[in-house]
């Protein structure tokens, strides 16, 4: 598949336009409102404080969401993955209506795929934040809340608020109580007896009951089960187990190959996030915008 960067994407766009196919290139970060990252690995407030908790917002030199300003239990823990997105967005993703934003191995830069067979490619890199110990992106949310559901490193907090008693929490409430457990994620994969290495490490939540996940890669005696690049859907009313993600024309399951698709350098998907499909009206637009570029340009320089 090939990754679409730079004047690439912009072919790609025009090619979209020609055809009437709304499968290239997503709405670029400048154009989408609502983005709130966390980095690897650890975030800074806007003092230059140590945060782990503390979310930052992509474009804004404010500070986003700090949950253990809420929940002081949360204070040494680090944010793994944020569930904000709309509801809408998360289930058009799920019914290949939207496109997918991700990233692996919790590097700086984004990545997008189709929902059909049109592409891949590079999307944007959040601005680097006022720390010295970042040196990645570990989590993002996309057009929604900027204080959503939130996982953190290792999933080792406990509470036992949804429970029959106390247990590991994989997703929490913004308010401090669990919602999604680790041993209900070990469950749906089909794998109960791997409850203690469960690690959520990406998400997206359209509501409480319903989520796109991937966890952190897990071996059994060595012995690699699953590496990380899968995505889970998975309507927690509906079924007690998970599927694997059908998006860009293949499952996210162990057998899809990340980094050689995606000419990446690891298989471990460490951010999920969503975009909806730009229109063939987009496309009209940006060729109209491109052809009044031109045109100024070429009158700039005093030709017809």
């Amino acid at each position: 598949m090939k990754l679409h960067t730079g004047r690439y994407a912009a072919a790609v766009l025009v090619a979209a336009a020609a055809t009437g196919m709304a499968q290239a290139a997503p709405p670029t970060p400048e154009f989408v409102a609502n983005k709130v990252f966390s980095t690897y690995l650890d975030d800074r407030a806007a003092n230059g404080s140590l945060a782990p908790t503390q979310t930052l917002l992509w474009g804004s030199p404010d500070n986003g969401y700090r949950y253990s300003a809420v929940v002081p239990s949360f204070a040494s823990e680090q944010v793994d993955a944020l569930g904000g997105e709309r509801e809408a967005d998360v289930r058009n993703l799920v019914a290949g209506r939207s496109l997918l934003l991700f990233n692996v191995g919790n590097q700086t830069d984004l990545y997008w795929e189709s929902p059909g067979t049109g592409g891949a490619g590079w999307w944007g890199r959040p601005p680097k934040p006022a720390t010295a110990h970042a040196i990645g992106t570990d989590a993002l949310t996309v057009g929604g809340s900027t204080s959503g559901y939130v996982s953190f490193h290792g999933d080792g907090l406990m509470d036992d608020f949804l429970h029959g008693g106390m247990a590991r929490v994989s997703v929490w409430w913004p308010g401090g109580r669990g919602i999604v457990y680790a041993d209900e994620i070990a469950r749906a994969i089909g794998r109960p007896e791997l409850e203690p290495q469960i690690d959520l490490d990406a998400l997206l939540m359209a509501g409480p009951d319903s989520l796109v996940f991937s966890i952190a890669p897990l071996y059994v005696d060595g012995k690699m089960v699953f590496d990380g690049g899968e995505i889970w859907t998975w309507n927690r009313t509906a079924s007690p187990t998970a599927a694997f993600l059908n998006h860009g024309g293949h499952l996210w399951d162990t057998s899809f190959e990340v980094a050689k698709t995606f000419g990446l350098h690891s298989e471990d998907v460490t951010v999920l996030a969503t975009a909806p499909v730009p229109e063939p009206e987009t496309y009209a637009m940006f060729l109209t915008g491109l052809g009044l570029l031109g045109l100024a340009r070429r009158r700039a320089a005093g030709r017809p």
